[in-house]
């Protein structure tokens, strides 16, 4: 049933995992996709941003 504990999102995340991975993504282009800025606007290491770039599919290089 829609809003049952434990639904997913259309991307196949939780919604907090979808949350997330949209900080990260808007920070990056707000960054120019500059990890040691992205990092520090979000409040964390260089090494947590790269560990969640990999867990939410996120390249390296960009978008393209």
């Amino acid at each position: 049933a829609a809003g049952a504990a434990g639904a997913t999102d259309a991307a196949g995340g939780n919604p907090l995992d979808c949350a997330e991975r949209s900080a990260i993504l808007a920070a990056l282009d707000d960054n120019r996709w500059n990890i040691t800025n992205t990092a520090v606007r979000l409040d964390m290491s260089r090494n947590t941003l790269y560990r969640k770039m990999k867990k939410h599919d996120i390249p390296l290089s960009g978008r393209g």
